[in-house]
């Protein structure tokens, strides 16, 4: 049978079932409190996804712009320079939003313009061969 964890703080010793969550998790109680090897796997910011398309890929990008009872086509090819994300929203919305973000892609085109996409829900991005 284990000994329950024991921990320092500014009180003094005191013995719990649950270790402190101030615990480092290196000192001498670690192997007799299990909870207190808690892998830290899971951050608590979470990372960007990875990216979908590799820098170098030839893409076509086809977007449909509603203008009154009209729909313009706009159409980019190019080559992937970079994938990531904008912030989206303003001050009235609490600054620039940190928690919603709109996917973008950097397409260097073959005259050598470079133009960032932002892609939404009817974003059409097809692979294109480099020919």
């Amino acid at each position: 049978m284990s000994a329950p964890c024991t921990t320092l703080d500014r009180r003094g010793p005191f013995s719990t079932a649950l270790p402190d969550v101030r615990n480092d998790r290196t000192g001498p109680n670690s192997a007799e409190c299990p909870l207190a090897l808690v892998a830290l796997e899971d951050p608590m910011i979470p990372t960007p996804p990875p990216p979908t398309y590799t820098p170098g890929t030839r893409l076509r990008v086809t977007q449909k712009v509603r203008v009154g009872d009209k729909a313009w086509i706009t159409r980019v090819e190019g080559v992937v320079e970079l994938e990531g994300f904008r912030p989206v929203g303003g001050m009235e919305m609490g600054g620039k939003a940190s928690y919603c973000h709109q996917p973008t892609i950097r397409l260097r085109r073959d005259d050598g313009e470079v133009t960032v996409v932002a892609l939404d829900d009817d974003t059409e991005v097809v692979t294109v061969s480099a020919s």
